[in-house]
């Protein structure tokens, strides 16, 4: 079978280079020397008129405009144009002079001089019907819009109106562009070297210029970075354009033009890679056999290349839908954010997650492959498999589960059995339950402190009614040394007065206590730290040994913060008897004690700020 198909192949092969070697020996046949009608296509009159001649016929060909008239390298005329005129000049046997400018402006301007006769290539406009006759037209041109970028859709002329458009300088596009679409802003260059050149280098979007002139020079200046972006729906027709002061010149170079064969005409289109202008020059039978050859045989291969298209297309489509499922799942198993660890059969791992690698810094791709109680340790491999049967089914989904510590977090495993394509296997997750042991923990610490709430708040109670007797015998005691005369009674009162201010306290400490435990909060007021040292020396002296020598720098003016002042003397009395236990602690005897305790307050002017500073010095 398959070497029927390849001679098939080859048989078809055969046949379509017989067709080939015949279009080529059809369109290679050189006309050049081909016998030429002579002068009695003229009238007596017009033959008359080209004897009267006493000079050459000069024309006026556009310097730039391959491939239909440019001059090359070393100055000769060439192009589709002057195959033309070539002809031309021997059809009706008389001399041509080329008179060369140097732009095409240039050329019109010599025209009008009278410089030239003939314009070999000349576009039809009203104006210029004022000062030229014209052939009936022998090349027909369509105008492109030439850009840097494919777009998605064919552009229009319409489309322009922002955009940076360059023109061909004095021909009919520039022309047709100002009478039909005079709201597009465009700027003429001389030829099309320099448009394309310029659309190449962005200096400009676009470039309206004529096809085939486009192609010819992008192949020679090798732009490949340029593309036809859209059609202008404006087809030039080329004539020839001679004095209107000679009417038959007109006729002659008309009736020359005529009698030049659509098959020269396919000839010269061909050699210069033009659209033809002219029907073939082959018998049409021989053509529609031709024809009918290859479009059997492009149908066929189109048949065959659209059939393997929609077939790739198809498998294309499957491998598509197949990665996307495959690139989701994987997605979807790469997003859990609790760590999956996938183990084979034979209990080697198979695959992880990104939170594996994410959570366990240790974990890596070399570990493919090897069993996961090696690369896990603290997964034990009798745990893991004690969820498995004997005959390889899973007790339960979750018979597996456990709390482990791996560093600094703590995880929740669990094992679950999976089967896939006949193989069975582990999926082991790892969930971090780092945050949530620290919130259970914070629960368990409100949960006690709630407690010793209670039991605070019961403690204070009960110690309220003892200050309570406290309060009410130093009330009477007050009383009685009140009674006394002044200078018996001075000692006494002053240690009343402490003693009260101690019971003021500790009462105060109560309700803080009944606040700790009823969860209550603390209120700031304006304290006077000068006054807070005071107080606290004054209770704090009494602890203080007697060979400590104690001094307080208090503050010029007023050191208002605010605070809770009964915290804040609370904080002060346990530094003045710490400070005063350390400096006795240091002393060799200690019952000798001996040392210096500084208390301060400072407050600088303009600053809110008040430094209560606590110093010992032994």
């Amino acid at each position: 079978m398959l070497k029927a198909l390849i001679l098939q192949g080859r048989g078809k092969l055969v046949l379509l280079s017989i067709v080939l070697a015949l279009v080529t020996v059809a369109l290679g046949c050189d006309h050049s020397d081909q016998v030429y009608p002579n002068l009695e296509i003229l009238t007596p009159q017009e033959r008359a008129w080209l004897q009267a001649l006493d000079r050459p016929i000069r024309i006026g060909p556009d310097p730039n405009f391959p491939p239909f008239e440019f001059f090359n390298d070393e100055g000769v005329y060439q192009g589709v144009v002057q195959e033309y005129v070539r002809r031309i000049e021997k059809i009706l046997n008389i001399r041509v002079e080329v008179v060369r400018k140097g732009h095409w402006e240039d050329v019109v301007k010599a025209y009008e001089s009278r410089e030239v006769d003939v314009v070999p290539a000349m576009t039809f406009t009203t104006k210029r019907q004022e000062y030229m006759l014209f052939t009936e037209p022998y090349i027909e041109v369509p105008t492109v819009i030439v850009g840097r970028k494919k777009e998605s859709s064919s552009i229009e002329l319409s489309d322009l109106s922002n955009a940076r458009v360059l023109v061909l300088e004095g021909y009919a596009v520039q022309e047709y562009l100002k009478q039909n679409l005079s709201h597009i802003a465009t700027t003429p260059v001389p030829d099309a070297r320099t448009g394309l050149l310029m659309v190449f280098e962005g200096k400009a979007d676009y470039f309206v210029v004529y096809q085939d002139v486009y192609k010819y020079m992008q192949e020679k200046l090798g732009l490949t970075g340029l593309h036809i972006v859209g059609n202008t729906n404006h087809l030039v027709r080329l004539a020839f354009a001679s004095r209107n002061d000679w009417p038959e010149l007109n006729s002659i170079l008309s009736k020359a033009l005529a009698s030049i064969s659509p098959a020269e005409r396919a000839e010269i289109a061909t050699k210069w890679t033009i659209a033809p202008q002219g029907w073939f020059r082959m018998n049409w039978v021989i053509w529609t056999v031709i024809l009918g050859i290859l479009g059997t045989i492009v149908l066929i291969v189109i048949f065959v290349f659209v059939w393997n298209r929609l077939l790739r297309i198809l498998v294309n489509q499957r491998t598509n839908e197949l990665r996307h499922a495959r690139d989701y799942l994987s997605e979807l198993f790469n997003s859990i954010p609790t760590v999956m660890i996938g183990v084979g059969p034979e209990g080697n791992i198979v695959r992880v997650n990104a939170a594996c690698k994410r959570l366990l810094p240790f974990a890596g791709d070399s570990f493919f492959g090897k069993p996961y109680w090696v690369v896990f340790p603290f997964l034990e491999q009798e745990l893991v498999n004690s969820i498995v049967e004997t005959d390889g089914s899973a007790i339960a989904p979750n018979a597996f589960a456990k709390r482990i510590s791996v560093e600094d977090k703590v995880f929740e495993v669990q094992a679950f059995v999976i089967k896939a394509k006949g193989h069975e296997g582990l999926l082991i997750s790892l969930d971090d339950i780092t945050e949530l042991e620290k919130v259970q923990q914070m629960v368990r610490h409100a949960q006690r402190m709630e407690i010793i709430g209670t039991m605070v708040s019961c403690l204070a109670h009960d110690f309220n009614n003892y200050l309570t007797t406290l309060t009410g015998g130093l009330y009477l005691l007050d009383n009685k040394i009140r009674a006394l005369p002044q200078c018996d009674r001075t000692p006494f009162t002053t240690i009343t007065d402490m003693m009260n201010s101690a019971v003021s306290q500790a009462a105060e400490l109560v309700k803080r206590l009944l606040s700790f435990g009823r969860s209550g909060t603390t209120a700031a007021v304006k304290v006077d730290l000068n006054s807070v040292v005071e107080r606290s020396m004054a209770m704090g002296r009494a602890s203080l040994a007697d060979g400590i020598v104690v001094e307080m720098k208090l503050s010029p003016g007023l050191a208002v913060v605010f605070a809770d002042p009964l915290q804040l003397e609370q904080v002060l009395l346990n530094l003045i008897i710490n400070a005063g236990h350390a400096m006795s602690s240091m002393k060799e005897p200690p019952e000798k004690p001996h040392g210096k305790l500084t208390v301060s307050v400072s407050k600088s002017e303009g600053d809110v700020r008040a430094l209560l500073d606590v110093n010992n010095s032994a």
